[in-house]
């Protein structure tokens, strides 16, 4: 009876602490004190990937209405709350995670937790939460290449076999010649054969062939072909660096255009299974996922300037504009320029070379020219493909080539390169661009290809007993060209994926500190420069270690045009290292936050205050009714602070955040969020508001420039804000009730 009384005590004890505690928590919400999350951290928004308000505020801390001190509410206030937060955050989320013991701390993940406190450059934002990233990527729907009708097509050893249905007329085409293998675009004059019945066509040097029975009945096949003089070439220079102790190596670079680290997990989700599957089932594997891995432009062709040259992009501006122009990019001299690129280095030390780009529009060959001196090469093919089969890397189109993938396709040519080259050191650099992320889209058609041509390699390596190393990588991370969460938008289009999956003993070999080196520098900054002096060092891994204070390391870092890079195999990046160290503008920079702008400054008397006047005139016409809430009548702009607002051309749209004080009550704060960008980036922005646009003419880096401004969004942020009865009935955040 005493047992049950007890029971009957705690039982009520417990119903009433649970009453309590939901009683306070609808209180507090209907005070507009946020969610339950908020409340817990005493009312601070923390900003955790895997739990979003889903506001569509563009802020990116909601502070409490209303503090202890009754302080008027800052964006420095609000900058320094989010880091603080973040840090808490991390804390609350590392002392969780090892309470998991179910928890593998090998896996790859999206989780964004940045355990080294020494780290100065924390990004201020790591991209698109989960809510808000299933808002702007669509996953769209699969193209089905198998249930294209096709012609009969095999690859054997030494031959192809063809045959076009019922025995019908057909034409065919072998390549790739020498002079249609080329980067960019170029005329392809396709040399088409006829044929009836079924044919045998001899390989000989042939890497693919092209079917065509009829307008809706093509094939494609693509293969690498063994070529013995390279494979000769590489084991004797290999036999020359190292006699004794030579283990051959691979080394192949997977370059995935325009994916974020973000939508790196988003989109494959089949290929993150299976390397933590294979990370987990062997302790012969280990991974590297660097999160603060900083894009040094938004242009593909920048950021592979200094990551396969190792050039400062606007020295090579200068360089390039001595040659010939157009014509020029056939000469020789475009050859020299290679001479410093990082597969003529592999090529030195010993390694087969292949060089891929899936993007017959590039302007890379502006940089390298159209020739690519590697020994192999899958070039011309895709001009080719766009001819036959109207394959376009860049735009939401079939990419089947005929009942194939196109990125199956050069998956398989991958593979079948590292299987003929068994015994060498190779390396490989595949640029692909179709089905990763088109016009804020997200696909999982190439989820499937990569996740077998990875298990793939990694089987063929672990049969052939040799080292091998993939990255996983990008040039920058998609530019979304939308309206809602740019905030989210401008931090991910500026932190591409790179991943490293590799041998556990590959790592040791590279030296005894080089894991704690990797684990130490994947939670700090680091450049397209370092990657370059990176893969240069790489190139060393069958052979013998390389110090820091060697004359080879020495050498190598004499190519870098930054004097800051550093192998992040072999050196600890500096936990002060700030991006301005290697070259990231300030405006691309993942850990820039918002900056005061002075406002008497020109942007905020010629530009901002103007649109703010005119958006003002905007609200009280189209959202003030003079009964619920009267008319905004602006005093001054009180403070302003722009996010990676800059005057150059392609670099993306800016904001900037305004506070306003009104005449009639001047403890009332209203905040306008306001987008900013040059007049060309700023056209091609899907802008989806009908808030008013102000342009004017301000001095750019290099000269007068057409800036052009447009509010986003506005709200008040002061501690008396309209209660929640009148905010039902209204449909704007500025009512001055």
């Amino acid at each position: 009876m005493k047992r049950m009384l007890e029971v009957k005590i705690l039982i009520f004890v417990s119903s009433l602490s649970l009453i309590v505690f939901i009683s306070a928590y609808i209180l507090m919400a209907k005070q507009g004190e946020g969610s339950l999350l908020e409340i817990l951290f005493q009312g601070n928004f923390i900003y955790n990937p895997s739990e979003s308000s889903g506001s569509e505020n563009f802020t990116l801390v909601n502070s409490l209405q209303q503090d202890s001190n009754n302080e008027l509410p800052t964006i420095d206030n609000q900058n320094s709350e989010y880091k603080q937060n973040n840090q808490a955050l991390n804390q609350s989320q590392n002392s969780h995670e090892a309470r998991k013991k179910s928890i593998d701390l090998k896996k790859l993940n999206a989780n964004f937790n940045i355990t080294n406190l020494k780290t100065k450059c924390i990004p201020f934002l790591p991209g698109f939460s989960p809510i808000h990233a299933s808002e702007i990527y669509q996953l769209i729907s699969n193209f089905d290449c198998s249930k294209n009708i096709h012609p009969y097509l095999l690859l054997n050893k030494s031959h192809f076999t063809i045959e076009c249905p019922n025995g019908a007329p057909g034409l065919y085409a072998l390549g790739p010649q020498v002079e249609n293998n080329l980067l960019g675009n170029f005329d392809y004059k396709i040399r088409w054969q006829s044929f009836m019945w079924r044919n045998y066509i001899e390989l000989e040097n042939n890497e693919f062939i092209i079917l065509k029975c009829a307008e809706y009945q093509k094939a494609v096949e693509l293969t690498n072909i063994f070529l013995p003089s390279v494979y000769e070439r590489a084991f004797n220079l290999s036999f020359q660096y190292s006699p004794k102790n030579f283990k051959p190596f691979g080394i192949h670079i997977i370059t995935l255009n325009s994916l974020s680290r973000q939508q790196f997990y988003r989109s494959l989700p089949e290929t993150t299974e299976l390397l933590n599957s294979l990370l987990n089932k062997s302790k012969e594997y280990i991974s590297y996922d660097f999160l603060i891995n900083n894009a040094q432009n938004l242009k593909t062709r920048t950021n592979l300037v200094n990551m396969l040259l190792g050039k400062n992009f606007q020295k090579h501006l200068q360089d390039i504009k001595k040659l010939n122009g157009v014509d020029g990019l056939f000469d020789d001299e475009y050859k020299d320029i290679q001479e410093d690129s990082v597969w003529k280095y592999y090529e030195k030390l010993g390694y087969v070379t292949m060089f891929s780009f899936d993007n017959s529009n590039t302007d890379f060959c502006e940089d390298i020219g159209k020739k690519v001196y590697t020994d192999h090469k899958v070039l011309g093919f895709w001009k080719l493909a766009h001819t036959v089969f109207n394959y376009d890397n860049e735009k939401y189109v079939s990419k089947c080539l005929g009942n194939k993938y196109s990125h199956k396709l050069m998956l398989d040519y991958l593979t079948k390169y590292i299987e003929n080259y068994k015994g060498v050191n190779k390396f490989s650099f595949t640029h692909f661009s179709a089905g990763i992320s088109i016009h804020g889209t997200s696909s999982n058609i190439w989820d499937q290809g990569l996740k077998e041509a990875i298990q793939n390699i990694v089987s063929i390596y672990e049969n052939s007993n040799e080292d091998f190393m993939i990255m996983l990588v990008s040039d920058q991370g998609q530019k979304i060209d939308q309206y809602k969460y740019v905030e989210e938008a401008l931090s991910e289009s500026i932190s591409p994926v790179h991943i490293i999956f590799t041998k556990r003993s590959l790592i040791n070999r590279l030296g005894p500190e080089t894991d704690d080196i990797l684990k130490h520098n994947s939670q700090k900054l680091i450049s397209r420069f370092d990657w370059y002096l990176s893969l240069l060092h790489l190139a060393y891994a069958p052979y013998e270690g390389i110090e820091v204070n060697s004359n080879i390391y020495k050498e190598m870092k004499s190519k870098t045009q930054n004097e800051k890079a550093v192998s992040v195999f072999l050196e600890k990046i500096p936990d002060d290292r700030l991006c301005e160290d290697v070259g990231i503008p300030n405006h691309l920079c993942q850990c820039q936050g918002y900056n005061e702008i002075p406002i008497d400054s020109n942007i905020v008397k010629k530009s901002l205050y103007p649109l703010i006047v005119t958006t003002i005139d905007h609200i009280n016409y189209y959202f003030i009714d003079g009964i619920k809430c009267r008319e905004i009548d602006i005093e001054e702009i009180v403070e302003a602070h722009e996010f990676r607002v800059n005057m150059n051309t392609y670099e993306g749209i800016g904001l900037i955040k305004a506070v306003i004080s009104v005449i009639g009550n001047k403890r009332i704060r209203i905040e306008f969020l306001v987008l900013v960008g040059v007049a060309e980036d700023f056209e091609a922005f899907n802008r989806k508001s009908d808030f008013p646009i102000w342009k004017s003419i301000l001095d750019g880096e290099s000269g007068p420039v057409e800036v052009v401004l447009q509010t986003a969004s506005f709200r008040r942020i002061d501690s008396n804000i309209c209660n929640d009865k009148f905010r039902k009935e209204i449909n704007h955040e500025a009512c001055l009730c």
